[in-house]
This record gives C-alpha cells, structure tokens and sequence, in this order.
C-alpha cells in the first residue's frame, strides 16, 4: 500500500470518518427505512400512501404507519391496511380513495376522510371495507360512491347529501356498521342509502339524523331511478331511524 507524506489533524480524521459513516446510512425517502415515511409493505417504507401502492404486487398488503394527507388510487388486488391511522383528503377536487375498475381490495382498520366538492371513497372495482371510520368532507356530494362492487361488514359511516350511493349495475352487500347522514335540503329528497343498481342490506344501524329544515325530505333508504331502470333494494334485517320533523320524511321511495 503505497502511503502518503500529507499529515492529517485528528479532527480532520474524525470529521472524515464521521462523513462516511453518513453515506453509508440509507435514504429515508427512497424505501429502505420507516424515517418520516407514510406506508410500508412487508419492511420497506415508502414516502407515500400512493408510492406504496404503486410499488405492490398483487396480494401484498400495503399498511399505513402515520396520519397522511393525499389522494390515492388502488388500481390492483391488495390489501389496505389504514393501521389504525388517518387518511385525509387534500380538498383537490378527487376522492380520498379511489378504487379502479379491475382492481379488488380490502381496506381496514382505520380512519379515512373526506374533502371539498367530491365522493370520499369512489369503488369503480370491487372493494371490501372493515372496521373503517369514513367521513365526508362536504355535504354537496355523497360520501361513498358505488360504480362497481363493494362489501360492508363494520365500520362508521357519517355525512355528505347521502352516506352512500349506489349507481346502475353496481352491487352493494351491507352486512353491518353504522351509518348516519346529518344533512337534509329544502324541498329535496336524500338518504342514507340511495341506491339506483342492487343493494343487499344483511345488518347494520341506519340513522337520519337531520331535523331541519321542515320541508326537507331525508330518507334512510331509498331508490332511485336511471334511464328507466329503478334500483333494486333487499333488506333483510339492520335498525333504522328518521329524526327528521316532517312526517313525509319517514316514506321510504
């Protein structure tokens, strides 16, 4: 080893290896430590929900590990484990959670709210949800929104002009939880579950809660029509509740 005549201080050596020691350390933002990361699959973290669910394969779970504030897009077969933790909407325009056509996931065990002007879950795929907390941001759209499939087994379910919303030819199965709408408008008709494709109502506790104004008409469930086509509605077992004033309120349609 060929050896140099330069003399080095020892604070020199020290500073020297102190900046090694620092290079060897990994980036907390490219997915090799938890840091101030949001998600993780299996050990490795990433800085976002989204960079999370992008980087998993089918059947991983991707798990949230502190409170985040964004939109994401599941467009593949995963699990969403919330943790325990809390997904908020930005206010940009778009749904908290968005479910894409194809993709079938379960999302658990944690809270996820709502924003401006826009459905809070939007389910275009097929969705399982358990033991989430959701709320809406706004009481200007419904909280969730069925284009595809979804499963509820438990969970809470609060606010927006109806806590869900079922579209033609979507399926919606309610096995449990509790949903409540707080809202209700003047000389207009909204509900709970307003469902315009089949939905299945198995269990769960069903509130209006709105008292005002008189001549509003908030419904706890009720079925719309599309194009001809009314929607289909069973239910077969749940508590329901109307709070509201007005006696035309407590028809169902």
């Amino acid at each position: 080893e060929q050896k140099t005549n330069e003399s080095r201080s020892q604070g020199d050596e020290n500073s020297e290896g102190r900046m090694m020691r620092q290079a060897r350390l990994p980036d907390p933002t490219d997915g090799s430590m938890p840091g101030s990361n949001v998600a993780m699959i299996d050990s490795i973290a990433y800085p976002s929900l989204q960079k999370a669910i992008d980087a998993a394969t089918a059947g991983q779970t991707v798990t949230l590990v502190n409170d985040t504030t964004e939109e994401s897009t599941i467009d593949k077969n995963i699990t969403l484990d919330l943790n325990e933790k809390t997904l908020t909407n930005t206010g940009a325009g778009k749904a908290t959670i968005t479910v894409a056509n194809g993709a079938t996931v379960t999302i658990k065990n944690g809270s996820v709210k709502g924003g401006a002007s826009y459905y809070n879950i939007e389910i275009a795929g097929t969705a399982t949800l358990e033991n989430v907390t959701a709320t809406a941001g706004n009481d200007g759209s419904s909280m969730i929104r069925v284009l595809g499939n979804l499963k509820i087994y438990s969970g809470t379910y609060t606010g927006g002009i109806n806590v869900v919303k079922t579209e033609p030819n979507s399926t919606t199965e309610i096995n449990g939880g509790e949903f409540e709408l707080n809202w209700a408008k003047a000389w207009n008709y909204n509900a709970v579950i307003l469902t315009y494709g089949k939905t299945t109502i198995n269990g769960g506790i069903f509130t209006q809660a709105a008292t005002t104004p008189y001549n509003g008409c908030p419904q706890v469930l009720m079925t719309g029509e599309d194009g001809g086509v009314i929607g289909e509605l069973s239910v077969y077992d749940g508590t329901f509740i109307n709070n509201h004033t007005n006696s035309s309120a407590k028809i169902a349609h």
